[in-house]
């Protein structure tokens, strides 16, 4: 199983330091008395995914509500720095007239410096979405859907984003998750912005 700080100082030649605190940090998604995996029934959910701080209002959102999550973490003042959380709860967000639960394994939010890991399905796939998420604090794309790998390559004129990556549509295959693959386009994105 790779580990973040292995992954990185291996392939970039960075050390990813994260020492860990005992310290327990109450996420708002504890104020919600439902089990980890239950959609919220607390507030509502309007347009929630976390594009406009100037009108949020957190106390509409459901405690499991990604925005309510990400904007009740407080924000590292140090541009080398970022936080880890894990919430140890499926998180949900809203758009449009949708309600999305148990969306994602974990989000990265890097003008908030936050990366969230909200569901465990073994300690690889928990260990690969970790190095997933680092990677967008370093400008890796997500390719997965139908077309994102294309437009990719037809933005940079170049064949160097494949399905076959960690942020592609293969992602979930196990020979993918266990060696975090990485296509060249996500490896040369992360290069570029973890050596500024």
């Amino acid at each position: 199983m790779l580990r973040l700080n292995q992954f990185y100082l291996e392939r970039f030649g960075t050390y990813i330091s994260y020492p860990y605190t005992a310290q327990n940090i109450s996420s708002y998604a504890d104020n919600c008395s439902l089990n980890y995996d239950s959609d919220c029934t607390h507030g509502t959910c309007t347009n929630s995914y976390y594009t406009n701080t100037e009108t949020l209002v957190l106390n509409n959102y459901h405690h499991t509500n990604i925005t309510n999550v990400l904007y009740r973490m407080p924000t590292p003042t140090n541009i080398i720095q970022f936080n880890v959380v894990f919430t140890g709860r499926e998180l949900c967000y809203m758009n449009g007239n949708t309600h999305y639960s148990y969306f994602a394994y974990g989000v990265t939010a890097p003008d908030l410096r936050t990366v969230i890991i909200d569901d465990f399905v073994s300690a690889v796939h928990e260990s690969t979405t970790l190095i997933h998420e680092v990677g967008h604090m370093f400008g890796a794309p997500d390719h997965y859907y139908r077309g994102e790998t294309k437009a990719l390559n037809d933005k940079v004129g170049q064949n160097i984003f494949h399905d076959d990556c960690i942020y592609g549509a293969n992602k979930e295959r196990s020979d993918i998750r266990e060696n975090a693959t990485m296509c060249r386009g996500c490896y040369e994105s992360i290069y570029a912005n973890i050596k500024k």
